[in-house]
């Protein structure tokens, strides 16, 4: 496939220009991917990402895993089946919790090779991300995207969670790169749409809110590519029809699996968040506040992720705004690279990813307005590299050599400065996530001796952890991975779900529990389940004698 035809004279920049030291640039980019994927797996084995790095909600991704590894089906609880997760990312994990289930290995061994698993998908998004710059004709912005990508403690810290992030930047930088190939000479065919259509449909099972975002970026793309080429109409419909058709083909499995099983084609956990603000919160109504989350966007996964990990958030919010002084000093550049583009598929695809951007503030800041959505931005991270390294590259092309150089030393500099004090400043416990819930797990354990059920909220280490501890299972109450209670909330009957499932209840989010028990509920709630002692998080009768 001959590279994209370039809108200007070749310079230093140009797409067919080589690299500046000959086979330089690929040894620049792997020095910086084995750098920054030492320093993930570093991290997660030393037990670094073991206290709060890890989701909690990741735990749901690894116990389910567990459970379908060891024949069990889908589920949390082993009590009913769930399709609160994408399922891309559950099947990747799969293998993982047959692997440690086999070798009867601890389960920090599985969340330690699952946290692997992202640090690889990093990886291939890093490369992505260059291929990428280098085929908008981005030499140099290349090498800089790629080495804040891989050594930035936002993306190490992201990627590092636990959940489908990692998956889906992956997946949304390879469909990136794939649709920048199908229009590089301007007229995509079908056999191009069905590549584009496979890695769109892999995108949506990545994390199912892909599906439209990626559908209508898509049409835009192939929109602007009809507006620069005249006469290939024809075409340019049939790659979008083909696209469409096998990207539905690849999804149409899981819709039929959610329908058969749950007669929805809806994941449980998207319909918890939107009916219980109580849990997830959500955005306010005022336009003020709605205006400064839109305008925060692109920083909430990193607001969420670092404010969970670290002891103070000022520094971290020194950086965001530091970050945000950099995006807008590149800004005139990036408006020169879109002026002046380097490749004829530049202006298409950045008016497909200008609607990608809109569409996923409109449903999250101004539909959805939940402000518990820092995992589905994650995405929109790649896209700030990519337009970074288009201005870095525009940028730098107009600086000499010696400027470049300087200017590489104080970028080193404040990256140095930037992980001493991140990382000084992280909370550092090996095990954490289990030291939080062995205690109280183990204290049900020996005083009900007769429990099967515990209920929590945040269930997510309790369920991962709990048979270690006690024989019993524990069953998630907010929703997330658990269809029945979120069907018995909506019919009304919150409280006989809890009766007649769940034994003892571990009560962390007490406006919670009187939102989902509704109106009038609180006194029976309280007689049923009696609060263990003053201050105590347990709630339920001290069995003596096993339950029949």
């Amino acid at each position: 496939m001959a590279p994209p035809s370039a809108a200007r004279p070749a310079g230093p920049d140009a797409p067919n220009a080589p690299p500046p030291a000959g086979s330089a640039g690929r040894r620049g980019l792997w020095t910086l991917a084995l750098l920054g994927t030492a320093l993930r797996l570093g991290l997660i084995w030393s037990g670094w990402c073991d206290n709060r790095v890890v989701a909690d909600d990741a735990f749901y991704y690894f116990t389910i895993a567990r459970q379908l590894a060891a024949g069990h089906g889908a589920t949390f609880d082993g009590l009913a089946p769930t399709n609160g997760f994408h399922p891309l990312w559950l099947l990747s994990l799969t293998p993982v919790f047959a692997l440690t289930g086999a070798l009867r290995a601890g389960s920090w061994v599985g969340v330690h090779l699952a946290l692997s698993l992202c640090a690889l998908l990093d990886l291939a998004s890093g490369v992505l991300l260059w291929r990428l710059l280098r085929r908008l004709g981005f030499l140099r912005g290349a090498h800089w995207a790629a080495a804040v990508w891989f050594l930035s403690p936002v993306t190490v810290l992201l990627s590092l969670r636990g959940l489908e992030g990692a998956l889906t930047v992956t997946l949304f930088a390879a469909w990136l790169w794939v649709v920048a190939w199908a229009f590089g000479d301007g007229a995509p065919d079908a056999r191009r749409g069905v590549l584009v259509g496979i890695v769109t449909g892999l995108a949506f099972l990545a994390r199912t809110d892909n599906g439209p975002l990626l559908g209508l970026a898509l049409a835009l793309t192939t929109l602007g590519s009809r507006l620069a080429t005249r006469g290939a109409g024809r075409h340019l419909l049939g790659f979008f029809v083909v696209a469409g058709v096998t990207a539905m083909a690849i999804a149409l499995p899981w819709f039929l699996w959610n329908l058969t099983t749950f007669g929805t084609p809806w994941q449980v956990s998207g319909a918890a968040k939107l009916a219980n603000p109580q849990i997830f919160g959500h955005v306010p109504e005022a336009l003020g506040h709605r205006l400064r989350y839109l305008a925060a966007f692109v920083w909430v996964p990193a607001y969420f992720a670092a404010g969970e990990s670290m002891r103070h958030r000022a520094a971290f919010t020194l950086f965001a705004w530091a970050g945000w002084l950099v995006l807008a000093a590149l800004l005139p550049f990036f408006i020169l690279s879109l002026l002046r583009p380097r490749a004829a598929v530049l202006r298409p695809l950045a008016l497909g990813l200008l609607g990608y951007l809109v569409g996923h503030a409109v449903v999250y800041a101004l539909v959805l307005r939940t402000y518990v959505v820092w995992y589905a931005t994650v995405p929109t991270f790649i896209l700030v590299f990519l337009a970074g390294g288009m201005a870095g590259g525009e940028l730098l092309g107009r600086l000499r050599a010696a400027w470049r150089r300087a200017l590489a030393v104080v970028a080193a500099a404040a990256g140095i400065a930037i992980f001493a004090q991140y990382f000084t400043a992280t909370r550092i416990v090996p095990r954490g996530e289990e030291l939080v819930v062995r205690p109280i797990l183990t204290r049900i354990a020996t005083q009900a001796p007769g429990t099967r059920t515990v209920g929590v909220f945040n269930a997510g280490a309790a369920g991962y952890f709990a048979p270690e501890i006690g024989p019993f299972t524990v069953v998630n109450l907010d929703g997330l991975v658990n269809n029945p209670s979120v069907e018995a909330w909506r019919a009304g009957r919150y409280f006989e779900y809890l009766d007649r499932n769940v034994d003892v209840v571990i009560n962390d989010a007490d406006g919670a529990l009187n939102f989902l028990l509704g109106a009038g509920n609180r006194p029976r709630f309280d007689a049923r389940y009696p609060r263990w002692s003053p201050g105590s998080l347990v709630w339920g009768p001290r069995l003596k004698t096993p339950v029949r």
